[in-house]
């Protein structure tokens, strides 16, 4: 009696679907995402400076405009030492700095305002310019204004 053997051809098994990535599925995946995280971590860093450096300049603007207040809130009497008639004018220069807190304890830039006093007709024209350096750069604003007899408050 010879005995048979079932032999089962290859092509019929059942190959069962394998579940998972490939490593190079895994690779470019991580690839990808690494790409993408270094390109917002850049964007999120830039726009902080941007906004640091927007910060900055509008406290100085806000020392100049403040400055320019004040100026204006002392009254017009000319002449006197400010208001001369002398068609050089006048100048004076204060040394101020912005803070990082209101105690004024973490100071951010150093500020130079300077007030320049001319003739002009009707009055005398008034120019306060600050300059701060900021990340190595060096940035002035400088507001003019007409004062007389009439813009005092």
């Amino acid at each position: 009696m010879s005995q048979r053997t079932h032999h089962i051809p290859l092509s019929t098994h059942k190959v069962k679907p394998q579940r998972g990535f490939t490593l190079v599925e895994v690779m470019i995946s991580l690839s990808l995402f690494t790409l993408l995280s270094a390109g917002v971590f850049a964007s999120i860093t830039t726009l902080h400076n941007i906004s640091r450096r927007q910060a900055t300049y509008s406290s100085v603007l806000a020392l100049v405009i403040q400055e320019q207040e004040a100026i204006r809130a002392d009254g017009y009497t000319a002449p006197d030492v400010r208001y001369t008639s002398n068609s050089a004018g006048t100048s004076e220069e204060k040394e101020l700095s912005v803070s990082y807190n209101s105690s004024g304890t973490n100071a951010i830039v150093d500020v130079t305002l300077v007030s320049t006093f001319k003739v002009a007709s009707g009055g005398h024209l008034v120019t306060v310019s600050a300059t701060y350096i900021y990340n190595g750069k060096s940035t002035t604003i400088e507001t003019t204004t007409l004062i007389n007899k009439h813009s005092s408050t």
